[in-house]
């Protein structure tokens, strides 16, 4: 399969749409709409928009590039680093967070898997 490139398609496979026909990035930034659902491609028009936090690769991103859990994480929330950092080229302000969390949570699941296959262990 592909890597987990991007945490989510917002301003890139994915858009929102409110009640009035507005047309915006994520869910949690409804109230900055870039367009309308009237334009000829909405989704085309929040691709090439420069205002506002930009979903890039993980790959494009400082302090993301080299680290092992880069395609679980995809460098965190997009909106939320841009929200903390003002930047869109770096990583998510909880990477430590999540560096902590995958090597445990992938212990723990082996350890499932390991009592799945013997139930008397």
């Amino acid at each position: 399969s592909n890597p987990h490139n991007r945490p989510c398609g917002a301003g890139h496979s994915y858009l929102v749409i409110d009640q009035n026909g507005r047309v915006a990035r994520c869910q949690m930034e409804i109230e900055r709409t870039v367009t309308d659902i009237t334009a000829e491609d909405p989704l085309g028009v929040i691709r090439t928009n420069q205002i506002g936090f930009h979903n890039l690769s993980v790959d494009e991103k400082d302090g993301c590039r080299e680290c092992v859990w880069r395609y679980w994480c995809a460098g965190g929330c997009p909106l939320l680093t841009y929200r903390v950092t003002g930047r869109n080229d770096v990583k998510s302000p909880y990477c430590n967070v999540y560096q902590a969390l995958y090597p445990e949570v992938l212990r723990l699941e082996g350890l499932r898997l390991l009592k799945w296959k013997d139930p008397h262990a």
